[in-house]
């Protein structure tokens, strides 16, 4: 028989359990989730806006802005669908007082996406941005990759 405060940690949208039945919080994934959602539907809104205001409904028409907004958005994209999945993999590994492995991960992601996006945003070209966004990113992704090899090789 479970107890209250078992299934109510059950119902709860931030916690997973396990075929143990031990409940596992991916509170961090959700956060990072929502965040990333919503940096997503303010890229896609960029290139609309650009894409209105010159007329293009289709590729970048020889529009600069437009062609930068669309690598953005497309990068973000390419970078984000692989990073989620590993964070919330070392979100539900990594329980139990270990939250800062997971919430580090997500922290330095977040902000390489931010540093790489606004490098593209900016009227002024910044390799600088686009350079320690994508360091910033890939090393999440790596780190995220090694934290779970790591974790099953030697605990």
């Amino acid at each position: 028989r479970r107890s209250a405060a078992y299934l109510r940690a059950t119902m709860d949208s931030t916690c997973a359990v396990d075929q143990m039945g031990a409940i596992c919080s991916i509170r961090v994934s959700c956060a990072a989730g929502a965040l990333l959602g919503l940096m997503q539907v303010a890229l896609t809104f960029g290139v609309i806006n650009v894409r209105r205001a010159a007329g293009v409904s289709m590729g970048h028409g020889e529009n600069e802005l437009l062609e930068r907004r669309i690598r953005c958005h497309g990068n973000f994209c390419e970078t984000s669908h692989i990073f989620l999945p590993l964070l919330l993999l070392v979100d539900l590994t990594y329980d139990g007082g270990w939250d800062i492995v997971p919430a580090s991960l997500a922290v330095m992601f977040i902000a390489g996406r931010w540093l790489h996006a606004s490098a593209f945003w900016s009227v002024r070209r910044s390799m600088l941005g686009r350079v320690l966004g994508m360091i910033f990113s890939l090393l999440a992704v790596i780190f995220c990759a090694f934290a779970l090899l790591l974790k099953l090789f030697m605990f």
